[in-house]
């Protein structure tokens, strides 16, 4: 935890140069509890690899989409919404404390122009600290999470 404290340091102290401000980088997605939300996940992904395709073709380097996720959807899922599976990496996770350290570097390293990660909760300091790591990787981060919308 170390260097993403000190990752963190390092861009407050840029920060203060206002030609190095953080762009927000960080979406949160929440999807009703009930809600089936593949029919809203599924479509963005295959939209976002075909994205990554069409800027391969205007001389960007290739990176991925990666979703992170417990879920396990398959390659004839992600067809059928007209994905190119060629750049998604899906990593599977089990618990959200490993979720969060997953994100964070999934963000932070550079081959993903796009994360997008399922998260049970999220506080202020979580998505101050994962902004940190998307400027760093220069990408933008898709954090999903269902609420009970009844009351």
């Amino acid at each position: 935890m170390n260097t993403l404290r000190e990752n963190i340091n390092t861009q407050r102290q840029l920060n203060n140069d206002s030609q190095y401000a953080i762009k927000c980088r960080m979406t949160e997605v929440i999807i009703p509890q009930g809600q089936n939300s593949n029919h809203i996940l599924m479509p963005l992904v295959a939209s976002l690899s075909k994205q990554q395709e069409q800027d391969s073709l205007h001389g960007s380097p290739e990176r991925w989409v990666t979703w992170i996720t417990n879920r396990k959807p398959s390659k004839q899922q992600l067809d059928f919404f007209g994905s190119d599976n060629t750049n998604i990496r899906i990593i599977h996770t089990d618990t959200q404390q490993d979720n969060r350290w997953i994100i964070w570097e999934a963000l932070s390293k550079g081959n993903s122009h796009t994360v997008i990660a399922d998260i049970e909760s999220v506080s202020k300091n979580d998505i101050e600290q994962l902004e940190v790591a998307a400027t760093q990787g220069d990408c933008v981060g898709i954090l999903t999470r269902s609420i009970n919308t009844l009351h």
